[in-house]
């Protein structure tokens, strides 16, 4: 039994991420810039300006992040030592709020920077295994590989960002939904027009635990305002997540799962769990199929264990950015299934499956 916790450990240490902190480096190089405002549950931390401890006042701010010229779509360019705008993800700006309406403030002048119709907002939860840092660097690189033109805010939770912090992580996760449902309350208020919520890993299972809790309290208003979920490599049960879509009922659209059957990381959550199926790692959508989700199967797009092929993969944020109009056909009940995308799109019940062969398939 030593032996397997030691497989465990190893595996999951081969995917984690650099835990670090974020580098400001002020400066007048005209680098792309993509604003990130955010909301966390953790506690203030000396080095990581936000640590691993649960903290029960929500902390606010927003960071300038820029891109390095030389940046690789599906990469985070991390400094070694020294970071160098020129070469790596650096804050060219730090600012930290003092209050939630300072916050509101702040990300409605964002918002009305746009045109009517077009304030929207995607909210970014990160998952397991994640620093501060992390969260803040990867909704950058998700903005800016993806095109998104929405404003972008990331929600922080207190993970341990350590490979033995999965039972921590899973606490932090209920911990913190009540952050993360205040802060969709924060985000309309501010004057969004739609809100998307894009939850990975653990992430995505504290997304849809606020989605339920919203529906449990019949907040039907502020569900509407959520124009679109994404769920990427989601390490829910799959019970438990049939039990949370039936409580949330009427689902949001799109609803969205991105899976890999390559998952690494969660089938060792699988044998963490009493080798349970987990939602991101469905191959098919036969036992969900009787709720109206779409199920994009990245299995042959798998890199780096295969836990977030939509962020890591160049050739699949590709497709993923050609796919909007498949996605659209799909939720308006449009019957354009082929020639937008590789692959085939099946409908199973009121679920859509997505394939997607590898490249030369």
């Amino acid at each position: 039994m030593r032996s397997i916790y030691l497989l465990i450990f190893l595996a999951l240490t081969a995917c984690s991420p650099r835990v670090t902190q974020i580098n400001v480096v002020p400066g007048q190089l005209k680098n792309h810039t993509i604003p990130v405002f955010f909301a966390t549950s953790r506690s203030p931390d000396f080095t990581l300006r936000y640590g691993s401890d649960r903290s029960e006042v929500t902390g606010y701010g927003q960071y300038d992040i820029s891109i390095p010229p030389n940046h690789v779509t599906g990469q985070i360019e991390w400094p070694k030592r020294t970071p160098d705008a020129l070469k790596h993800f650096v804050a060219r700006s730090e600012n930290l709020f003092s209050s939630p309406q300072e916050f509101s403030e702040k990300l409605a002048r964002e918002l009305r920077q746009k045109p009517r119709g077009e304030r929207d907002v995607t909210i970014y939860v990160h998952g397991f295994l994640n620093s501060f840092a992390d969260g803040i660097y990867r909704t950058a690189q998700l903005s800016n590989d993806f095109g998104n033109p929405d404003v972008s805010v990331h929600y922080s939770w207190p993970s341990a960002a350590h490979p033995l912090g999965y039972i921590h992580d899973r606490d932090s996760v209920l911990f913190a939904r009540r952050g993360l449902e205040e802060l969709i309350n924060q985000v309309d208020a501010a004057g969004a027009d739609s809100v998307s919520l894009v939850g990975h890993s653990m992430g995505a299972l504290l997304s849809m635990e606020v989605l339920r809790t919203m529906a449990i309290r019949d907040n039907r208003e502020m569900l509407r305002k959520v124009g679109g979920v994404f769920l990427v490599s989601a390490d829910i049960d799959v019970d438990v997540f049939r039990s949370q879509l039936q409580e949330i009922g009427a689902l949001p659209d799109p609803f969205i799962l991105i899976t890999s059957e390559q998952d690494q990381v969660l089938r060792l959550s699988a044998f963490a769990t009493g080798l349970k199926q987990r939602v991101g790692s469905l191959g098919n959508p036969d036992e969900i199929a009787d709720f109206d989700v779409t199920v994009i199967n990245t299995s042959d797009y798998s890199i780096r264990g295969g836990h977030f092929n939509a962020g890591n993969s160049a050739e699949l944020i590709t497709i993923l950015q050609r796919m909007q109009g498949t996605i659209d056909s799909l939720s308006d009940g449009q019957n354009t299934r082929t020639g937008i995308v590789p692959g085939a799109a099946i409908l199973v019940q009121n679920a859509t499956q997505i394939l997607l062969p590898g490249i030369g398939q």
